[in-house]
């Protein structure tokens, strides 16, 4: 099979309104076809209602008989309120009243009348010499950082006329800026950071260069401290009280690449590309530390805080991140217990986890302490314990070759009660009333009577098309997370014979699933979570997708927010 693509055209209705929409494309192969469909991309997935739209669906496969569809997601839809300058290189912008002064790097600075939100209207536009990178206004005077042109200073007391009234250039390239009284601080790149004297703007004369180890790619100035966000050696923090003589306090490496700082109070935050979101404590700034990480999906660049919020530009398709920065999101481990296994599943009773592991077994920790959990029972069996459940005094582990039931009334000394077999290997279990429902990978779904629990029996089963995962138990539906089947919906109101009534494709590999109401939560792999919608009048349909940190391997719901377990990454929270 060779890489080909398919040309559409979508057409939308006229709107009073400007609205984007995201679009979903689906790719499928008529009957009479033996052709296995792989869709790699499908560019733009973005459209303006009442705009034509050429989308070019890329992958492997397609034949005459594959055919291309678009519907628009109305649940992912933006107002635009106004629009203006669309085929400019804005890089950065300040506001000041009804104007907007934005950069443009491939220009200079273009000044727009926003006093009608809805129809912005440029009133000027100044070349600059070199490709300006970022603005900051203060008064009647704007101060461009003109990347190989240095500083560029100007007049905008009428903001219809501005006027280059001065200029130095740096030795560096003039990246990012910042103003403190009499003192533009500059980022100037392989030229550390340059601080140039303002007190007569018509001449200004640099004064200082602070050394950086790496590139000073961005700076703020608070009060008498510069904050310099220095590429690959993250934050650097200088004294300028004296500003003809700064002096570095502090230094902290950071793991990405340090590319914007934002300050507020006694924490700097930092955008760290493929690091994410850096949070750090400059309480103490001769010893900054760090208290907080937020890994991004995308590469952060351009970080904002406003009360206690961080909004963040993430680079390659993370687009917008709104981050809750009000407690530290790495938080200090307070206890641990020993355990020598890869811990795979664990369940929480009262001050009791129950904890499944790969060498074969399942511990049972006591954390009413939790500075000091300990591990007051443990039961050993020759295969790996995958998942387990608790319900009253009996643990229900898989433990890949079958299920074990597990006496747990004297927690310290659980054992076995009774077992059985599976065709494959038990992977994940769901418990409704007398019925246990496991997970089988290539078996499918195993339905086992454990009324009885010395003597569990399966009394149904039904096979997927993949490789059973998960499961998740809703009334008389049974959801299963059917590794590159997607999910498999099954009617299990006779457990004896239940059956697949439909199927739900998700983009990568359907490792978990979680339900609440009418909303499944699938962790998928690559793709991150998967949000499905089971109320549409058109079936159950993906209604969201969270981009993760790294793989999703599984997913837990409790009140208002998903716990993701992710593959190097840790636990996400949502």
């Amino acid at each position: 099979m060779h890489h080909t693509e398919s040309l559409m055209t979508l057409r939308t209705t006229q709107s009073s309104k400007t609205l984007l929409f995201s679009l979903i494309c689906l790719v499928y192969a008529t009957a009479g076809t033996a052709a296995e469909l792989t869709v790699d991309s499908a560019y733009p997935a973005l459209s303006k209602l009442g705009e034509d739209l050429d989308i070019t669906v890329s992958g492997v496969g397609f034949d005459a008989n594959t055919r291309v569809s678009a519907y628009l997601d109305s649940g992912n839809r933006r107002f635009i309120k106004g629009a203006a300058g669309n085929d400019s290189c804005f890089i950065d912008v300040a506001v000041v009243g009804d104007k907007a002064y934005l950069v443009d790097c491939d220009f200079g600075l273009r000044v727009f009348d926003i006093s009608a939100p809805s129809e912005p209207r440029e009133i000027a536009a100044l070349e600059t010499p070199g490709f300006p990178r970022a603005i900051e206004i203060v008064g009647d005077t704007a101060y461009l950082a003109d990347y190989q042109a240095g500083l560029q200073i100007v007049d905008i007391s009428n903001p219809s006329n501005p006027l280059i009234i001065a200029a130095v250039d740096t030795p560096g390239f003039a990246v990012d800026i910042s103003v403190a009284g009499d003192f533009v601080y500059i980022a100037d790149y392989e030229a550390d950071l340059q601080i140039i004297d303002i007190s007569t703007p018509s001449a200004p004369v640099i004064v200082a260069r602070l050394a950086t180890p790496s590139l000073a790619y961005a700076i703020t100035v608070v009060g008498n401290t510069a904050y310099i966000a220095d590429y690959e050696s993250g934050l650097q923090i200088a004294d300028v009280s004296t500003p003809q003589s700064p002096l570095l306090l502090g230094t902290i490496d950071t793991p990405g690449v340090s590319q914007a700082v934002t300050v507020v109070g006694d924490t700097a935050y930092v955008a760290d590309l493929i690091a994410g979101l850096q949070i750090i404590d400059i309480s103490t700034p001769e010893n900054p530390q760090i208290i907080g990480v937020v890994d991004t999906p995308g590469a952060a660049y351009q970080v904002a805080v406003v009360d206690d919020t961080a909004y963040v530009a993430d680079y390659y398709d993370g687009g917008l991140q709104v981050i809750d920065v009000k407690a530290p999101t790495t938080q200090p481990t307070i206890g641990k217990a020993d355990i020598s296994a890869t811990v795979l599943a664990l369940t929480l009773v009262d001050n009791l986890v129950y904890v499944a592991y790969d060498d074969g077994g399942m511990s049972v920790v006591d954390v009413s302490t939790p500075s000091s959990p300990l591990v007051i029972g443990a039961l050993q069996h020759d295969y790996e314990g995958r998942d387990v459940i608790v319900v009253a005094d009996r643990a229900y582990l898989v433990n890949g070759e079958g299920l074990l039931v597990i006496d747990i009334s004297t927690p310290a000394n659980p054992f076995i009660m009774g077992s059985v077999l599976t065709p494959d290997q038990a992977v994940g279990i769901g418990i409704v009333g007398n019925i246990a429902y496991v997970t089988d990978e290539a078996s499918g779904l195993q339905i086992i009577d454990i009324s009885d629990h010395t003597n569990p029996t399966i009394i149904g089963a039904v096979d997927t098309p993949g490789t059973a995962k998960a499961v998740a138990i809703d009334g008389t539906t049974a959801y299963v997370a059917d590794f590159d089947a997607g999910i498999q919906i099954i009617h299990i109101s006779i457990p004896q014979n239940p059956l697949i009534t439909g199927t739900i494709d998700t983009y990568a590999q359907a490792l978990d699933i979680a339900v609440v109401g009418e909303t499944l939560y699938v962790a998928d792999d690559w793709e991150g979570l998967i949000i499905i919608d089971l109320t549409s009048s058109i079936g159950p349909r993906i209604d969201g997708q969270v981009r993760t940190s790294d793989s999703a391997q599984s997913v837990t719901i409790v009140d208002d927010r998903a716990y993701i377990g992710n593959d190097g990454a840790g636990l996400q929270i949502m």
